[in-house]
């Protein structure tokens, strides 16, 4: 895959632990975030009712903007190195971590590297790939 073929984000959900809690482990701001229990809102902000079922925060990973999937994927793993006991604590207390991909389905073809799924792993995180056409 060539560079700018993926797009990915760092998910972190979690059942009722408070947003800004995340962001604090993770050391960086969310894209998108909200808390279990805050109002449910359309991305214009329009009031869509009801209440959020859990917490999430979205994270942008400047690293995809310039690598290909696998190297983005180490870059992240880098930066998030020193990252990684908060990342365990926040598993530990029951979050689901995820680094989410979207690649382009004609442009299959990049191996993630055993190095690269051991530095997801040491941030106690999984992998999802979305292809699209």
């Amino acid at each position: 895959m060539s560079a700018r073929q993926s797009l990915l984000s760092l998910r972190i959900r979690h059942a009722s632990m408070a947003a800004e809690l995340i962001e604090e482990a993770v050391g960086q701001a969310a894209k998108v975030k909200w808390t279990a229990g805050d109002a449910r809102v359309a991305p214009n902000g329009r009031s869509i009712g009801g209440a959020r079922g859990e917490t999430y925060c979205a994270f942008d990973v400047p690293e995809a903007g310039t690598l290909a999937l696998n190297a983005a994927i180490i870059a992240l793993g880098n930066r998030l190195e020193s990252r990684s006991a908060a990342l365990t604590a926040l598993a530990v207390q029951g979050a689901d971590i995820e680094l989410y991909a979207t690649a382009d389905e004609a442009k299959r073809g990049e191996m993630i590297e055993a190095a690269t799924i051991a530095a997801l792993a040491r941030l106690n995180a999984g992998l999802a790939i979305d292809w699209y056409k």
